[in-house]
């Protein structure tokens, strides 16, 4: 089975990943984000970043997770390719705690695709199934 299956969408994308845990299929919806934007395989990892978001269930979670790249894109310009989740868990809100790598953005050396405006909750799903998760979200392009 693919990790991440993309499908066109009117003028959004949708973006399916699939894995065996929670923290691993987070971590392929934001490398399938950043691959939408740009050649993911020439970020390389320079810089580590460190992230920490809290929601109050999934669907949030992984809206806030996505948005945080995309707020860090266009106030930072940086770009990233390593994904590593630490944690997501249940207290009274859902947290993640994650450190990323990547490095200041080059549109000619990351070859840059397309903008990507914002992760939406239309569509979205958070499914755990036998073999592990399915998200399935969309993106605004």
């Amino acid at each position: 089975m693919e990790r991440i299956k993309y499908i066109d969408h009117t003028a959004d994308i949708i973006v399916e990943c699939y894995d065996k845990t929670l923290e691993k299929t987070f971590e392929a919806a934001a490398e399938a984000l950043f691959n939408i934007m740009l050649n993911i395989k020439k970020v390389e990892p320079k810089i580590e970043y460190k992230i920490h978001i809290e929601a109050f269930d999934l669907e949030e979670l992984l809206l806030r997770w996505l948005e945080e790249f995309l707020i860090i894109f266009d106030s930072e310009s940086l770009v990233f390719s390593d994904f590593k989740i630490h944690k997501i868990e249940k207290n009274d809100l859902w947290i993640l705690d994650a450190i990323c790598r990547g490095e200041p953005f080059d549109s000619i050396k990351h070859e840059f695709k397309t903008g990507v405006k914002a992760a939406t909750y239309a569509e979205m799903q958070i499914k755990h199934e036998k073999d592990g998760w399915m998200l399935h979200f969309v993106l605004d392009l």
